[in-house]
Formats: C-alpha cells, sequence, structure tokens
C-alpha cells in the first residue's frame, strides 16, 4: 500500500508540477521548420524539422510527452545533434501532444485518441509523407517510452515497414510481470474514463515552486535527478508534458484485462506476438534507474521482434556510463549528449540508405561514444521472410488490424 500510495503521488505530482505553452518555441528552434501531417481525415500530426541532405530520421515522443523531449535546450537535444551531423530530422508531435494540440486550422483536436492511431495512422502518414518529399524508400526511427510501442503497432501493421533502422529508448512490450504497484494502477486505469483527457499541463504553476527535486523523492520514478543539474532538471518538468488521453490510459488499462499483453484497442492483436516477421535492425536501450520501464519490459521487446541486426544496452553504471539512467533521462539529462546520442548517431550511421555520404566527418570521429564495449553481441533474428506489405492510403474510417498479417494475429 505505502509503495502504491507514493506511485500514485509521484505520477500526480509530475504531471501536476510539469506545463506547457502550446506556442513556446526556444530560441535555439526559431529557425526549424514547422508543418502538419493529416494523418486522418480532420485528425493531424505536426513536425518540426531541421532540414538536412542526409539520412531522413524521425523522432517520437513518449505518453504524456511531446517534441521538447527530443530537442529540450542546445546540448539536451538529440534533434540538433543529429541536424549539426548532416542529418534530415523530422521531430514529431503526435495528435493531441505539442504543437499537435491543436490541428492544421487552429482548432483543439478531439480527445480519445490511443496508442493504435499513433502508429496506424499518425507515424506511418509522416513516413509516407517524408518518403515521397524526400524521393526516399526507407527512413529511420527512434521513439521514447510510448514512441516505441507505436513503432510496434506500426511494424505489426507493415510487414515490410520502410524504415533503415529503428532505435527503441525505455519503450516497454512485456507486461507479463508487472510490479504489484503497476498493476494495480493499470487495473484502474477506467478512472480515466470519467474525462475526455488529463490536464497535466493546468497544474504547472502551482506546484513548479516545489524548485529542484520534489519532495519524498516522487521525481525519482519519471528521472534520476542525480543526473540533472538544476535548471535542465527544472525545464524537463515544465516542458516535457502534453495531456493524457483518455484513450491511451484505457488501452494501457486494457493491459491488465488481457494477461498483461499490450494489446490492441479491439483486443485481437497482442503486439508482442505480432513482431516476428520484423527484419529491421533495431537497438534498445534500458535505464538501469528506470522506474517506469524496469529493463526486463524492454528486453521482452527486444526479444519479439525478428530482426537479425538487433542489440539491447542497458545505461547504468555497470556498462560504463557516468549514472544509472531513469525514463526521461535519456533525453535531457547532463550525459545524454555524451552517452546515449552517440550511440543512436552511430547505429543510424550504421545501417544509412543513402550511397553518397553527406553526414559530417566530425559525426565518423564520434563513434559510439563512452561504454560502446559493454554492448551484447548481435541476436539473430527467427521466422519467415516478410510477406507483401499491405497499400498505403487505404480508407481510415476501417479497422487496419484487419489487414494484419496471418502471422500476426494471436
Amino acid at each position: 500500500m505505502k509503495r502504491l500510495f507514493a506511485m500514485l503521488f509521484a505520477v500526480g505530482l509530475f504531471a501536476a508540477s510539469c506545463g506547457e505553452d502550446v506556442d513556446y518555441i526556444p530560441e535555439h528552434a526559431a529557425d526549424a521548420e514547422r508543418f502538419w501531417v493529416e494523418s486522418e481525415r480532420g485528425v493531424w500530426a505536426h513536425v518540426q524539422r531541421y532540414p538536412g541532405e542526409g539520412e531522413a530520421v524521425v523522432l517520437v515522443h513518449g505518453i504524456s510527452s511531446n517534441h521538447h523531449f527530443w530537442d529540450l535546450m542546445p546540448g539536451r537535444s538529440l534533434a540538433l545533434y543529429l541536424s549539426e551531423r548532416g542529418y534530415d530530422v523530422y521531430n514529431v508531435d503526435l495528435r493531441g501532444h505539442g504543437f499537435a494540440r491543436r490541428g492544421a486550422d487552429g482548432k483543439r483536436q478531439k480527445v480519445g485518441w490511443t496508442v493504435d492511431d499513433y502508429g496506424a495512422f499518425d507515424v506511418a502518414s509522416v513516413v509516407e509523407h517524408i518518403r515521397k518529399s524526400r524521393g526516399l524508400d526507407e527512413v529511420h526511427y527512434v521513439g521514447h517510452s510510448m514512441g516505441g510501442m507505436v513503432l510496434a503497432v506500426y511494424m505489426a501493421l507493415h510487414p515490410q515497414p520502410h524504415l533503415a533502422s529503428a532505435v527503441a529508448v525505455a519503450s516497454p512490450l512485456d507486461f507479463r510481470d508487472p510490479d504489484p504497484a503497476m498493476q494495480k494502477m493499470l487495473k484502474n486505469a477506467w478512472i480515466a474514463k470519467l474525462f475526455g483527457y488529463t490536464p497535466t499541463p493546468a497544474g504547472a504553476r502551482f506546484l513548479v515552486g516545489f524548485g529542484y527535486k520534489a519532495p519524498f523523492h516522487g521525481d525519482e520514478w519519471v528521472l534520476n535527478p542525480d543526473n540533472y543539474e538544476k535548471e535542465a532538471y527544472k525545464a524537463t518538468m515544465r516542458r516535457v508534458v502534453s495531456p493524457l488521453s483518455r484513450g491511451e490510459v484505457d488501452q494501457f488499462g486494457l493491459i491488465a484485462r488481457s494477461d498483461n499483453e499490450f494489446v490492441s484497442e479491439n483486443g485481437r492483436t497482442k503486439y508482442r506476438e505480432s513482431l516476428g516477421h520484423v527484419r529491421v535492425p533495431m537497438l534498445f536501450l534500458a535505464g538501469r534507474a528506470d522506474r517506469i520501464v524496469s529493463p526486463d519490459r524492454v528486453k521482452g521487446f527486444y526479444e519479439a521482434v525478428g530482426s537479425r541486426e538487433k542489440e539491447f544496452v542497458v545505461a547504468g553504471r555497470e556498462n560504463g556510463f557516468a549514472g544509472d539512467y531513469g525514463h526521461l533521462d535519456f533525453g535531457t539529462s547532463d550525459h545524454a549528449e555524451a552517452e546515449v546520442f552517440p550511440r543512436i548517431e552511430a547505429w543510424i550511421r550504421g545501417h544509412g540508405v543513402i550511397s553518397e555520404g553527406v553526414v559530417s566527418e566530425e559525426a565518423d570521429a564520434d563513434g559510439a561514444g563512452e561504454g560502446t564495449d559493454a554492448l551484447p553481441e548481435r541476436a539473430e533474428g527467427v521466422g519467415e521472410e516478410p510477406s507483401p506489405a499491405p497499400a498505403n492510403g487505404e480508407d481510415a474510417s476501417g479497422d487496419p488490424f484487419d489487414d494484419l498479417p496471418e502471422d500476426a494475429t494471436p
């Protein structure tokens, strides 16, 4: 009971003490391109782009988050890190998050969006937009937390996804052995049905006065404060948040009613069993001090994909990292630019699809950063060769999960 209270307090504190100005554009991002991509009729995802001539990289945030996670400030921005090395970076706000809280018409978007919606429509539409506008066959994908789960949905629906490589950062897929606190929260997720969404930014101006490090160590559920200087800590807690959709929480609640499996909204597809056909080279990162997504939940994702090239890394002191990483630390902590970003860039560079190199020599000199020797050997994939992908642009009014390949349907 004490542990449950502590976790509920932590989540509530984080939600209430964070805030987001939808129109906020930091100085370093003033010249970035911004545009909407229509994913369903009248539904929009937003993209902030740092254009480049190199490989196209799609960055996707996690639950109750936004594009600021990957672009908080100089020195704590994977978007800038990749852009400075020649990559063409597309930082996405999924519907209902960040700039996509409103659509291209300026009106607030309807609530009720789910993880399925993000993967089946938002990400699929953004990837297709980039392919057509750049004339590329494949792009690279980096997703944090739920952003990796969105990737799982996208890959389950596309037996031949247009991805040259992918990186899943602190992304869970295996909930079969949840801790008691998480299990209790999932079983009570029905409470979110009372509201269209949880207005997490609303309490920012009320509780941000707690300052550096929250009382009762509540903030340690979402990050490791030992890995943050004061101003970066406060910026992370203020900007990296967006409303939590009733549909998101309801789908997570369904996990508890489905033998703790991450399933589609209609309950028909178990994603852990739907990725054996995947051949995309994938890097998986987990945090040793992550209390939201423990390493074993990320390991379940690693084991589920059939990729022949895949690596699993736990970010902690025992593997040569400067500290034990918490959930948000991968994008905004003091050591992310020196330890995490080079690993991600090296993975992308090692699976490039553009023949003529346009990435800077600086990137070649960076290598994979400190701690590379701690990487495990690559694991072999399993399963048959993928079947043809369903055509894009199908009627969004239908159920995209009816088109899953046979080996993806439980």
